[in-house]
């Protein structure tokens, strides 16, 4: 009798991130492009580090818009009430949906929060803010995404348009300085992909260039990802 009547053979490794099949002799990962050796071998910066991302422009910026806005409101409806005997009941009822809009319009932006503790580890959090208030915050499971991408774009989202909208139906000239100096800009994204590129989480999309390819330097070089420039 045989002593070894079967040979098995050994199983291909997988790639630790994306846990994809590795070429035979090769630490490379041929879907993400993680290279296990060279991750091994680097020599890591574990410096406690926390980098907030703020929306472009600020929450800050965009509440000193918005109160300076509801200030003019209200001495226009001011003016429009004592000038045309309008009850306030009625002018505090037409104001009131209007302001609740700007709120919404100047308010409702995502912020990311990147931060390594002196153990090494990374967590990174996307807290959205509806109307300046902290609404939600996410923490994202790094480990099931392959890489970061930034890309430029020229699609809007509904935000863009409500705030086209709005801006036309109070007058024509506001609209059309939106719509040349604001609306017709490329967006520029950053998200985290997985299955050999498709976005699964945006981290940022706004019309900031500068701030969206810091951010994905910045999340590749701590979370240890890939930077696709392209997705």
């Amino acid at each position: 009798m045989e002593d070894h009547p079967y040979e098995m053979s050994a199983a291909l490794p997988t790639c630790s991130r994306c846990t994809a099949t590795l070429v035979a002799g090769s630490t490379a990962c041929p879907a993400c492009g993680f290279d296990r050796e060279a991750e091994e071998n680097a020599v890591r910066d574990l410096n406690p580090m926390k980098r907030h991302f703020d929306a472009h422009p600020p929450l800050r910026t965009r509440l000193g818009w918005f109160v300076a806005y509801s200030a003019g409101l209200a001495v226009l409806g001011t003016v429009t009430g004592l000038t045309t005997n309008t009850s306030w009941v009625a002018l505090v009822s037409l104001l009131t949906p209007i302001m609740i809009l700007a709120a919404f319009i100047f308010g409702t932006v995502p912020c990311v929060d990147l931060q390594r503790d002196y153990r090494g580890k990374v967590t990174l959090s996307k807290t959205w803010h509806c109307c300046f208030f902290p609404w939600s915050t996410i923490k994202i499971p790094l480990r099931e995404f392959e890489t970061v991408g930034v890309r430029e774009e020229i699609e809007h989202d509904a935000i863009d348009w409500i705030a086209l909208i709005w801006l036309f139906s109070l007058c024509l000239l506001p609209g059309m300085v939106w719509w040349f100096l604001v609306f017709n800009e490329p967006i520029h994204q950053v998200a985290l992909t997985k299955d050999r590129g498709i976005a699964a989480v945006i981290l940022y999309r706004g019309r900031n260039r500068a701030l969206a390819h810091e951010m994905a330097a910045m999340v590749s070089e701590v979370c240890v990802y890939p930077l696709r420039t392209a997705y």
